[in-house]
């Protein structure tokens, strides 16, 4: 008898704080600074369109920074803010989608460009993350930056 009573309180005590709990609210947390980056650039009801830095187009791309990368006419850092960090997170730790931290991307580059140009059947990564089709150039300077920045 004193365990169905023990039982019946732990039953209830587990209903009351799942009633309290709220897991939307731990995903607004974990997403605020996504939020911040994109504070701004979504209109009313509409779709998100990032806001463009300007880029010099004659700018020669250096070799020994992945950051100074071109990805549809973004900087390869804010192209991933604006389209890969909704899944990924701000700081590639992960989310939806897998953490996408250097030191963690161990396989070759062919992998994760395949990963990009693909997509991974059976999870949300869709080809081209869902985005305009990119040029090989485009995906190498993703995978390049990727693997060889911190966040």
């Amino acid at each position: 008898m004193k365990r169905i009573g023990v039982l019946g309180l732990s039953v209830l005590a587990v209903m009351v704080l799942g009633a309290c709990y709220d897991a939307g609210a731990q995903r607004e947390d974990r997403f605020e600074a996504q939020r911040e980056v994109f504070e701004g650039r979504v209109p009313e009801g509409g779709v998100s369109t990032p806001a463009p830095t300007p880029v010099d187009p004659d700018a020669t791309v250096d070799p020994n920074d992945p950051s100074s990368a071109i990805v549809q006419e973004l900087p390869v850092g804010e192209y991933f803010a604006s389209l890969c960090a909704g899944c990924h997170g701000l700081d590639r730790s992960g989310g939806v989608g897998l953490p996408l931290l250097r030191e963690g991307l161990t396989e070759p580059d062919d992998f994760y460009t395949q990963t990009i140009m693909n997509g991974r059947a059976g999870t949300a990564m869709a080809a081209y993350g869902g985005g305009a089709v990119l040029t090989d150039a485009e995906v190498s300077a993703i995978v390049t930056w990727l693997k060889n920045t911190d966040p």
